[in-house]
């Protein structure tokens, strides 16, 4: 039986092809017995008029006549023709059941679950020498992608040159080069650990509060996120609709000219990730003070403004990602995922969740401290990439086939690189 099918269905395909395999036969018997049918019947005519061999004036002498007619195996013609006649009207019957007549469609049988492989190859880079850190990354595709932090420059001698320290990578497909950003700001060098990094295109780039104008770079000042020790996310969907996110719970705005601060300070509140979606934008927020509760949150922006907040499950909100009016969001305690506007816990691993990122609702990947990867692939979880013990685990971007999860290992800055499989 196929997907869809009903028993109904397939009796009447059953019968319609058995008839269509023994119509000729039934021709056959049915021609034949009308004919003998026929035939006695003019023998009997014939002895009722006097001409034939008995009359016709006892009662019952019809029936007798045709059951003995005089030929030999003639007596049998009667069932050949009830058996006849019935099959005859079976076909009729069965031919008014015609292609053209409105049957009750079959429903359509589902299409396979669209999903993508958890089969992964994994390579590790290292950025630096000793003591580098790496906090963000951001893919355009597999051959253009970000890493911000602080890394060392480490000659060929073996020593340290801080003239040539950077705090960001470029990848570019073959192998990492590193990038040190430092615009002047108030006539003074700029030159710091970054924290994020987010690309609108490639001639509109965010690190931390430095702009990549596609000539050059150019350093703002972000109060208060800028006082307090810098931003910990960014995302933006134009050059004049970015968000900027960070500590005391500050939200600011990029409108192309102008930042803005949003909403009042949280002095307790950390705000670690920010994503959006055709106007709706979510900032996973962490309280510091343990004793409050709940513990985190998300704050929901709509169409520029803070609507509300939503609490999936009472943890510390540290990574959020969505499309298409699905969401996730995770941190302390679940993974948790939002469809029909609904939160509901899909996934309890056993570290927190660092971050969240996906090319589509049928490839996500979760980021889990101790480095672990946990990979959605539109019907299951799967860990593709196994933890490894000590790996502090800070962000994770996914271009393509390719996802980059960042974090510090025996005291190195490392980039776990993976490409996604294709379905076999």
């Amino acid at each position: 039986m196929l997907p869809g099918d009903s028993p109904s269905n397939i009796i009447y395909e059953s019968m319609r092809l058995w008839t269509e395999r023994l119509t000729f036969v039934f021709i056959f018997f049915y021609f034949r017995s009308v004919f003998q049918v026929l035939k006695s019947l003019i023998v009997l005519m014939v002895a009722c008029s006097g001409r034939g061999r008995m009359g016709c004036a006892q009662p019952g002498t019809m029936w007798r006549f045709i059951v003995r007619s005089g030929t030999p195996g003639k007596g049998v013609c009667v069932r050949y023709g009830i058996v006849g006649v019935g099959l005859g009207l079976l076909l009729v019957l069965l031919a008014g059941c015609s292609d053209d007549d409105p049957v009750l469609p079959l429903p359509p049988e589902p299409d396979p679950a669209d999903t993508t492989s958890h089969s992964y190859i994994w390579h590790t880079d290292t950025l630096g020498g000793v003591l580098s850190v790496v906090n963000d990354v951001f893919c355009f595709s597999e051959t253009d992608a970000w890493a911000v932090g602080y890394f060392y420059f480490i000659d060929s001698s073996g020593q340290e040159d801080r003239k040539r320290n950077a705090n960001a990578a470029h990848w570019d497909g073959r192998k990492w080069t590193l990038v040190r950003i430092d615009p002047p700001f108030q006539g003074k060098p700029s030159f710091a650990e970054a924290q994020s990094v987010f690309c609108i295109t490639q001639y509109d780039m965010w690190v931390d509060s430095r702009h990549w104008n596609g000539v050059n770079w150019q350093g703002y000042y972000l109060t208060p996120i800028g006082r307090v020790g810098g931003t910990y996310k960014i995302w933006g969907d134009r050059s004049d609709n970015v968000y900027f996110v960070g500590n005391h719970g500050s939200i600011i705005h990029w409108d192309g000219s102008t930042h803005t601060q949003m909403g009042p300070d949280e002095p307790t509140a950390w705000l670690r990730d920010a994503w959006g979606w055709n106007g709706t934008i979510y900032v996973a927020a962490t309280n510091t003070d343990q004793w409050s509760f709940p513990r985190g949150h998300l704050i929901r922006i709509e169409q520029g403004r803070i609507t509300g907040t939503e609490d999936p499950d009472h943890g510390s909100q540290v990574a959020v990602w969505g499309m298409n009016d699905t969401w996730y969001a995770g941190g302390s305690a679940y993974l948790n995922r939002k469809i029909n506007g609904v939160w509901e816990r899909v996934l309890n691993p056993d570290h927190w969740i660092t971050g969240i990122r996906g090319t589509a609702l049928n490839d996500v990947c979760i980021f889990v401290q101790q480095g672990e990867v946990i990979h959605f692939n539109g019907s299951t979880f799967a860990s593709v990439l196994q933890e490894d013990l000590g790996f502090f685990t800070y962000s994770i971007a996914v271009a393509g086939s390719m996802v980059l999860a960042c974090g510090h290992l025996n005291n190195y800055a490392v980039v776990r690189r993976g490409y996604r499989q294709p379905v076999r």
